[in-house]
């Protein structure tokens, strides 16, 4: 129990003492919370200068959407190291082993794939190869399903399908990547 004088002190200080806990309930969520997410957004401000899509002088001053971001980011490499996969035919390797791989899960049956060319361009490369496969139909959608959610940005430029039997088709699938090049050789 207080006494009729500290009760009395409390009586007079309840203002400030219940300003005092509403200061420290807010500085403790902004560090918690808010901090944290201001120096995400910095980081990702940052990364974008160096993928050239940051605001610029006399741009728009649009900032991506972080899901777009987060796709462009994850899909990124230095200049120099591009330029020196793309030259290899390391790009169009991985490309392949992720598409036959992808293929394999989902039942089809690869029947030939051709590595094509890189088109290196000072911002972004563009990784293209040629697949055939064979499959139900089923499981070619499935198999261009799982390719739109691997996390990387790879378009379908061509997709011909003859049907062998009721049952098989045959596609012909021509597939591009793309992979931004970062760092100060990529501007």
């Amino acid at each position: 129990m207080l006494s009729p004088a500290q009760n009395v002190r409390l009586r007079r200080y309840r203002v400030a003492l219940g300003l005092a806990v509403t200061l420290a309930g807010f500085h403790l969520a902004n560090a918690l919370l808010f901090e944290p997410t201001a120096r995400r957004y910095e980081r990702a401000v940052r990364q974008l200068g160096e993928l050239g899509l940051g605001s610029q002088p006399g741009g728009s001053g649009r900032v991506l959407p972080p899901r777009l971001y987060r796709l462009m980011a994850e899909n990124s490499r230095r200049a120099a190291e591009v330029a020196e996969l793309g030259a290899t035919g390391g790009l169009a390797t991985a490309l392949l082993e992720t598409s036959t791989r992808l293929m394999t899960e989902c039942g089809v049956e690869v029947m030939a794939t051709d590595p094509g060319n890189v088109v290196q361009s000072p911002r972004v490369a563009q990784v293209h190869v040629e697949l055939k496969a064979r499959a139900r139909y089923a499981q070619l959608v499935t198999f261009l399903d799982r390719l739109s959610g691997s996390g990387k940005l790879i378009e379908v430029d061509r997709l011909n399908l003859v049907s062998d039997t009721p049952e098989q088709v045959e596609a012909q699938l021509s597939l591009t990547q793309y992979v931004f090049k970062t760092g100060p050789e990529a501007r």
